[in-house]
């Protein structure tokens, strides 16, 4: 989402954004290597799978929906870290989709690894230059551990959907939201 690294060159002169990472080819190069031999050695411990299963739960107070139709007839936004202004934080979640959607893929009765999907930006803070999996990333590390199963967080289609109800920007609001998902 925007808590991701946003690279710029040296070569490329200044960045427009001087909290954003900036490196040289060369590095940029040797990082790309290391990708692909991660990959490629990755590739050398896959385990064939079979059994396919499919789950979903709801999740509660996590998603809300980005542009709010008021009695007026005009449009509001709600951006990620609205839940500071009382108006947005009491407002309706709107129409969202709720469901929290699993896939395991097993061999026999051992899961091999499950991937999430769940629609809603996943973000309780936004441009500030670190690079961060926010609260889905610490729900979903929380629950490989618990497992000792993979797991892989995909954000879900969530063009119109945020956490702005339920966020306002504070480090207990990202510390609910992630319970919350994780109870999912």
């Amino acid at each position: 989402q925007h808590a991701a690294p946003v690279v710029y060159t040296l070569e490329a002169g200044p960045s427009p954004d001087p909290k954003r990472l900036r490196f040289s080819r060369p590095a940029l190069e040797a990082i790309s290597g290391r990708v692909a031999a991660a990959v490629k050695d990755g590739l050398r411990e896959l385990q064939p799978f079979d059994r396919i299963g499919t789950g979903q739960a709801k999740v509660d107070r996590v998603a809300s929906a980005r542009r709010l139709l008021g009695g007026d007839g005009q449009i509001s936004t709600r951006w990620s870290a609205s839940g500071k202004e009382p108006e947005m934080a009491a407002a309706p979640e709107g129409l969202i989709d709720p469901l929290l959607k699993t896939i395991t893929f097993s061999r026999g009765d051992r899961p091999l690894a499950r991937l999430h999907y769940y629609a809603t930006h996943p973000q309780t803070f936004c441009c500030d230059g670190r690079a961060s999996a926010d609260f889905v990333g610490w729900a979903r590390e929380t629950l490989e551990q618990r497992e000792n199963v993979f797991q892989i967080y995909f954000t879900g289609c969530a063009g119109n959907i945020t956490v702005g109800k339920y966020n306002d920007e504070s480090p207990r609001a990202r510390e609910e939201l992630g319970n919350r998902l994780l109870a999912a």
